[in-house]
C-alpha cells in the first residue's frame, strides 16, 4: 500500500507546486508615452477580474505578482489624460514587457466639478489633518543616502510640429545626435542626517560633472524641490507655491477623484485625485494629481506643475513615497523636469531649433528612522562637500546607482570630458565660481566686478580697479588694493588692505585697511555687501549728493560665534573733510572747522537665526534663513591720541537695523525694515544722520530703491537720534494667470521720526528736523515690461503729514522700478 501511495503523493506535490508557481507569477514591465517615449510615473495597472494592482514608479517601471493560475493574464493600464489600454501577457514570461499609452489630450483645466458634496474634498481634509503625522521632517530624527542624477538635452518632441513642412533640411541630424548622447550629465551621492527642529547635516560623498575633473558644483535631492509635500508652501526652484493639501488651500483648489486602487493585499485603498486652482482665484498655485493612501491618509505619489503657464520655463515635479519599516511614509524618489523656452538648441543649419530640457532624478535609500543623533553633530554648515568627492572610482558609484549607466550616459561622459579637457573647463569653472562672488580671476589676482564702474551724483561716473590675491598665492592670507577716479569731482581715490586667516572653522581673520576716498556725509554703514541690483537698497547710492573726503586707517578682527553671530571688533583713525563746516563756542570764542580728526573703536554684529551655509571646496556660501536679520553697531569716539594720530571728538553711537521678509498666506509677501540710531555727545554733521532721502530728480523719473524715503530730498534732514520704518506688501501678479499684461502690485508705507539737540551749528546748511515725523506712501506696478529674468515698472509716492509741502504736486513723486524674477 505504501508503495502505491508514493506516486499519488508525488503527483499531488507536483500539481501543488505547479499551481503555486503559476499563482506566484510575477510580471515586470515599463510604461512610456507612445509619442515622446518618456516614462510615465504612477500609471495604474490592474489584473483584470481582480482588485490586484500596482502603480509604476517614477521611472515608469512596475512589478506585479499575478493572482491568476492561467497561462495568460490581462493587465488594465489607466492614467489620467491617456487612453485606457488592456494588455495580454503570458504568466510564464521572464522578460520585461514594454507598454505604450496614447495621450488623449485631456487638460486638467477642462475638468468640470458637479454640484453637491465632493467626496474628494473629504479625503483631502483628512490628508490635511494628518500632515504632521505623515511629514518626515516632524519626526525626531532620520538619515538616508541619496543618489542624484541630472542631464540636459533637447526637447525634441516639442519641436516636432515645427519640423513639419521643412524640406531638404538636416532635421534628422539633431535627433540622431541626441539619440546618442546628452549635452550634459552630472551625478552625486550624499548622506543626510536630520534632527528636529530643522537641524541638517548633508555631506556630498561623491560628485561627477561631465567635462570636469573636479566637480565645480553638486546636485542634491532638495535643491530642485521641497523634500516632502507637507509644508504649507511647496518650493520649486526657490519659487513658493501653495500646497493643495494645506489647511489654507482647501477653499482655493478644486479636487476630483479620478480613480481608486486597492493595494497591500486588499487592506489599503489609493485614491487618485486631480487638483487645480479654482476659477477666479489668483495665487501661486499648482495643478496635478495626488495619490492618497488610506493608511494614515498619506501622500503616496504626487505629480505637479505650476498652474500659470510661463513663457520662459516649464516645470514638472514628481514624488514617490513608501511606508518605511511599517512606521512612516518617506520620500524615496524625487523627479524634476524643466524646459527653458528661451534657450534653444540647434545644429547650426537651417533646421528648426529645440528648447533646452533638463531632467533631474533623486533616489533615496538606506533610510533610518529615529537614529540616535546629537545636536553636537550639527553646525551652521548644512551642506558640505568631501575633499575626495570628485575622486571616487566606479566601484563606489555602483554601490549607489539604481541602474548602471546607459550607453547614452557613457557616451556623454566620453565626449563632453574630451571637450572639457581640450577647452580646460576646470579652469573656466574656477573663473565662473569667482564671477558668482563678484570676482574676475586673472591668474593670481581676483578683480572685483562691482568696482569697475559706478555712478553717484557727487562723483558722477566712477571708474576703478580693485584687485586681490586669490588661492593661487595663498589660502591663508590675501593682499589687495584699488584705485578709482570720479569724473564729476575730478579726484583720485585709492586704498589697500591685507588679511590673515587665523582659524578657518570659525572664520577668524585679522585685517588691516587703508583708504583715501570719499564717504556719504551723515550716512550709516552696517557692513552689508550689496552686489548687483538683486538688492534694490543699493540703488539709493545713485542719488547721494554730498560726500566727505576722508582718510582711514583701520585694523580689526572678524569671526563667527554661537552659530549665528558674525562679530567685527575694530579700531581706526579717520580724517574727514566735510562740505558742511561746524561752528562751536568755547568761552565765548567761535571755532569754525571743516576738517575733523576722529579716533574710534567699535563693534559690528550681524545675527541671523538659523542661517545655514554650504561649504564648497573653496567658499562658504550662505543659504539664508526664514528669520529676520539683525545688525548692530556700537561705536565709541575717543578724545585721545593714538601716538601722532589726533582724536578730537568724544561721543558714543548705537545703531540697529532689522530686515524681515515673509509670506502672508496667499496674499503676497511683506517686508519690514526698521533702522534706528542715537548719538551721545556733540558731533558735526558728518557723524549725524541725513534722513536717507532718495528724491534727487525733483519728483519725476528717478529710480525707486528700498529702505529709504522716496519723496525726501538728499540731506534735507539732520538728526542725532532717529528711527525709521519701511514697510512694503507685494501682492504678486494681480491679474489672472496667463495674461500678457500682468504686473506685480506693491504697496509701500514709510515713516520716520528724529531729533537734533546738538549745541554746535551747521554753517550754510539749512536743514530740518523730523521731530514731528515724516510720512509717505506709494504704489508700485513692478515688471510692467519684462525681458528675460528682469523687469521695469513704475511707482508713485506721496508725501503727507507735518513735513508735507504746501503745493500737492510737490509731494508727488513718480519713479521707475527695477525687478529681478526667475518666473
Amino acid at each position: 500500500m505504501k508503495k502505491r501511495r508514493c506516486p499519488v503523493i508525488l503527483l499531488v506535490l507536483l500539481s501543488f507546486l505547479q499551481v503555486t508557481m503559476r499563482a506566484q507569477a510575477k510580471i515586470n514591465g515599463k510604461i512610456t508615452d507612445k509619442q515622446s517615449k518618456q516614462s510615465l510615473a504612477f500609471v495604474s495597472i490592474i489584473e483584470k477580474g481582480t482588485t490586484n494592482g500596482t502603480l509604476t514608479d517614477i521611472d515608469g517601471k512596475f512589478s506585479l505578482t499575478l493572482k491568476t493560475q492561467d497561462a495568460q493574464a490581462t493587465l488594465i493600464c489607466s492614467y489620467l489624460g491617456y487612453i485606457r489600454k488592456e494588455v495580454e501577457v503570458s504568466t510564464s514570461l521572464n522578460e520585461e514587457i514594454k507598454i505604450q499609452l496614447q495621450n488623449e489630450g485631456v487638460n486638467l483645466n477642462e475638468v468640470v466639478i458637479k454640484p453637491g458634496v465632493n467626496p474628494a474634498l473629504r479625503i483631502i481634509r483628512r490628508v490635511a489633518a494628518n500632515r504632521d503625522v505623515n511629514n518626515p521632517e516632524k519626526m525626531h530624527s532620520f538619515s538616508y543616502n541619496s543618489y542624484n542624477k541630472m542631464f540636459v538635452t533637447a526637447d525634441m518632441n516639442a519641436s516636432e510640429d515645427s519640423v513639419k513642412g521643412y524640406e531638404n533640411t538636416d532635421t534628422k541630424s539633431m535627433g540622431k545626435f541626441f539619440a546618442k548622447q546628452h549635452l550634459f550629465l552630472t551625478e552625486s551621492v550624499s548622506k543626510r542626517d536630520y534632527l528636529i527642529p530643522g537641524n541638517n547635516n548633508e555631506k556630498v560623498m561623491a560628485s561627477r560633472v561631465s567635462g570636469f575633473k573636479s566637480a565645480p558644483f553638486t546636485l542634491l535631492a532638495t535643491q530642485m524641490q521641497s523634500f516632502s509635500f507637507y509644508d504649507d508652501w511647496v518650493n520649486v526652484f526657490d519659487i513658493n507655491y501653495l500646497n493643495p493639501i494645506s489647511d489654507i488651500a482647501i477653499s482655493k483648489y478644486s479636487y476630483t477623484i479620478e480613480d481608486t486602487l486597492i493595494e497591500n493585499n486588499n487592506t489599503d485603498s489609493v485614491f487618485i485625485i486631480s487638483f487645480q486652482p479654482k476659477k477666479n482665484k489668483n495665487f501661486s498655485g499648482l495643478k496635478g494629481v495626488l495619490y492618497i493612501n488610506t493608511n494614515t491618509y498619506a501622500v503616496q505619489n504626487v505629480i505637479a506643475e505650476p498652474n500659470a503657464e510661463d513663457k520662459q520655463i516649464s516645470i514638472k515635479i514628481q514624488q514617490k513615497y513608501e511606508f518605511v519599516e511599517g512606521k512612516q511614509w518617506f520620500p524615496v524618489q524625487l523627479n524634476t523636469d524643466w524646459i527653458y523656452k528661451n534657450l534653444n538648441v540647434s545644429d547650426g543649419g537651417n533646421s528648426p531649433s529645440s528648447n533646452m530640457k533638463a531632467v533631474s532624478r533623486s533616489y533615496i535609500r538606506e533610510i533610518q528612522l529615529n537614529p540616535v543623533l546629537s545636536k553636537r553633530q550639527f553646525s551652521e554648515v548644512a551642506v558640505s562637500i568631501d575633499k575626495n568627492s570628485d575622486r571616487q572610482d566606479e566601484s563606489f558609484w555602483n554601490q549607489y546607482r539604481t541602474d548602471s549607466l546607459t550607453k547614452k550616459d557613457r557616451e556623454t561622459y566620453r565626449v563632453v570630458d574630451s571637450v572639457g579637457k581640450k577647452e580646460n573647463f576646470d579652469k573656466k569653472a574656477i573663473a565662473f565660481e569667482a564671477l558668482l562672488t563678484g570676482q574676475i580671476p586673472i591668474k593670481f589676482i581676483n578683480v572685483d566686478i562691482n568696482e569697475l564702474m559706478g555712478y553717484n551724483d557727487y562723483e558722477g561716473y566712477r571708474l576703478g580697479l580693485n584687485g586681490r590675491t586669490n588661492h593661487k598665492v595663498s589660502d591663508v592670507f590675501s593682499i589687495g588694493g584699488y584705485f578709482a577716479y570720479g569724473f564729476k569731482d575730478k579726484a583720485w581715490k585709492y586704498g589697500g588692505s591685507a588679511d590673515v586667516v587665523l582659524w578657518k572653522k570659525k572664520e577668524l581673520k585679522w585685517d588691516i585697511l587703508y583708504k583715501n576716498d570719499v564717504l556719504e556725509t551723515g550716512g550709516i554703514n552696517f557692513g552689508e555687501k550689496f552686489k548687483g541690483i538683486s538688492n534694490m537698497e543699493v540703488l539709493r547710492n545713485i542719488t547721494v549728493t554730498m560726500k566727505d573726503k576722508y582718510e582711514l586707517m583701520q585694523t580689526g578682527f572678524s569671526f563667527r560665534t554661537f552659530k549665528y553671530f558674525k562679530v567685527q571688533p575694530y579700531v581706526n583713525h579717520q580724517t574727514r573733510i566735510s562740505p558742511v563746516p561746524y561752528l562751536t563756542y568755547k568761552e565765548g570764542v567761535a571755532f569754525e572747522q571743516d576738517t575733523f580728526n576722529i579716533n574710534e573703536t567699535g563693534l559690528k554684529i550681524k545675527f541671523l537665526f538659523k542661517e545655514k551655509f554650504m561649504q564648497t571646496l573653496r567658499n562658504k556660501i550662505s543659504l539664508g534663513s526664514d528669520f529676520p536679520v539683525l545688525y548692530v553697531n556700537v561705536v565709541k569716539g575717543l578724545k585721545a591720541d593714538f601716538g601722532s594720530l589726533k582724536g578730537n571728538w568724544d561721543y558714543t553711537k548705537a545703531e540697529i537695523k532689522m530686515d524681515y521678509s515673509y509670506k502672508v498666506n496667499t496674499y503676497g509677501k511683506e517686508n519690514i525694515c526698521i533702522i534706528a540710531g542715537k548719538v551721545f555727545g556733540d558731533i558735526p554733521y558728518t557723524l549725524q544722520y541725513n534722513g536717507f532721502g532718495n528724491n534727487l530728480y525733483k519728483n519725476f523719473f528717478g529710480l525707486a530703491a528700498e529702505h529709504c524715503f522716496e519723496t525726501m530730498y538728499p540731506n534735507e534732514f539732520a538728526s542725532k537720534e532717529f528711527a525709521a520704518l519701511f514697510f512694503s506688501h507685494n501682492f504678486g501678479k494681480f491679474l489672472k494667470p496667463n495674461k500678457k499684461f500682468n504686473p506685480e502690485i506693491e504697496l509701500v508705507h514709510n515713516m520716520g521720526i528724529g531729533t537734533n539737540n546738538n549745541t554746535g551749528y551747521l554753517l550754510n546748511f539749512p536743514y530740518k528736523t523730523m521731530d514731528k515725523g515724516f510720512f509717505e506712501s506709494g504704489l508700485k506696478l513692478n515688471c510692467i515690461i519684462k525681458s528675460g529674468f528682469s523687469g521695469i515698472g513704475l511707482g508713485a509716492f506721496y508725501r503727507y503729514g507735518p513735513n508735507a509741502f504746501s503745493e500737492p504736486v510737490q509731494n508727488l513723486v513718480v519713479k521707475f522700478t527695477l525687478g529681478v524674477s526667475i518666473l
